[in-house]
């Protein structure tokens, strides 16, 4: 007995009834005594058809006979059809869910220095990120400081300063110093017979 597409015969001679191919199989040919596998890539989950459907983005199959795709780990992603893996999220991006087609950018004030990343590494005090993506976090100039995870820097107020790159506060003016201006790296020192 000749099988119709999807199905298979295991006993030809004994002209046994024919079966639908298992979970994670497909027939495309009549009359045939086994199914074959879907390849990596690929799955079905239902049983006695004639095709594998591709994986979808954010989803992979790397054996074969698979019945479904497993979704791209954290700090993963798959942004293509039909795949046997995921590839890790590039520096600028992570992926803190699973199943990702894209891995998500860092936020503003955070970034990610290597590949792989589940969560963005927050950028440190003195330290900025103006821009979603980033690989690495700038210093804050002289007249500047931040606090963790800042998207920009604070101008110094009067009074203060901070004379390096990367400040994490301002400082207080000595004695016998001022400053009237905001965003200084520097203090001004007082005329003669002032304090």
């Amino acid at each position: 007995r000749s099988c119709d597409l999807g199905k298979f015969n295991p006993s030809p001679a004994r002209k046994e009834p024919c079966e639908g191919c298992f979970k994670g199989q497909y027939q495309d040919e009549a009359a045939k005594d086994s199914c074959k596998a879907c390849p990596v890539g690929k799955s079905q989950p239902d049983s006695g058809k004639t095709f594998c459907r591709d994986c979808l983005p954010g989803r992979f199959a790397n054996t074969t006979n698979n019945k479904e795709c497993s979704e791209c780990s954290l700090g993963r992603s798959q942004p293509f059809e039909g795949n046997a893996s995921c590839v890790d999220c590039p520096m600028g991006r992570s992926a803190e869910t699973t199943g990702l087609k894209l891995c998500d950018r860092c936020e503003k004030g955070a970034f990610a220095n290597v590949t792989g990343l589940i969560h963005c590494f927050s950028c440190g005090a003195g330290r900025f990120a103006d821009t979603k993506g980033r690989q690495t976090c700038s210093k804050c100039l002289p007249g500047h400081f931040s606090e963790p995870t800042s998207s920009r820097c604070t101008r110094c107020d009067t009074g203060t300063y901070s004379s390096l790159h990367g400040s994490k506060e301002c400082l207080d003016c000595h004695a016998g110093t001022f400053q009237n201006m905001k965003g200084e790296s520097g203090c001004i020192l007082c005329a003669p017979g002032y304090a």
